[in-house]
């Protein structure tokens, strides 16, 4: 069985600092005048380094590929809250979720996962200005949803 640390060699992911987990940009969508109309990357969780809670000003759709099941967190505006759990379908999961812009999001493995490999697309194209990284007062309004400092580095 491949491990993780060999996915992180074979797809030369790198580590995400601003927000966790392992990421290699591979794919990029230009219009003619050279506009960045989508992105995307590689992303691999582990036990020790997870999709700490942000948001991205723009919509990004996940794929889960392979590894072990995650458990997501979105928070929107309206205060709604959901969790969506990504994995196998042949396991019971969803293999596909949509993170809509301007809505926190925070993943990491399900209890006993090891790690995770997915990919992510931003539509229109991933830029670090569209990275906000989680304030006292989301972490607060989160509070009464879910156990949220365990989403949080």
């Amino acid at each position: 069985m491949v491990g993780y640390k060999e996915i992180i060699e074979k797809l030369n992911l790198q580590p995400l600092s601003v927000e966790g987990g392992y990421f290699n940009k591979v794919i990029t969508l230009k219009d003619d005048s050279d506009y960045q109309i989508g992105s995307c990357i590689y992303y691999l969780v582990t036990q020790d380094s997870f999709s700490s809670l942000h948001k991205v000003l723009k919509d990004e759709i996940w794929y889960f590929l392979e590894g072990d099941p995650l458990t997501q967190v979105l928070f929107d505006e309206e205060h709604n809250f959901r969790e969506i759990n990504l994995g196998k379908v042949s396991e019971g999961f969803s293999a596909i979720s949509l993170v809509e812009k301007n809505v926190w999001q925070a993943t990491k493995l399900k209890d006993g996962g090891s790690w995770a490999l997915v990919a992510t697309c931003v539509i229109p194209g991933f830029e670090m200005d569209d990275f906000v990284e989680h304030n006292d007062d989301i972490v607060e309004k989160l509070k009464q949803h879910c156990d949220v400092e365990q989403y949080i580095y």
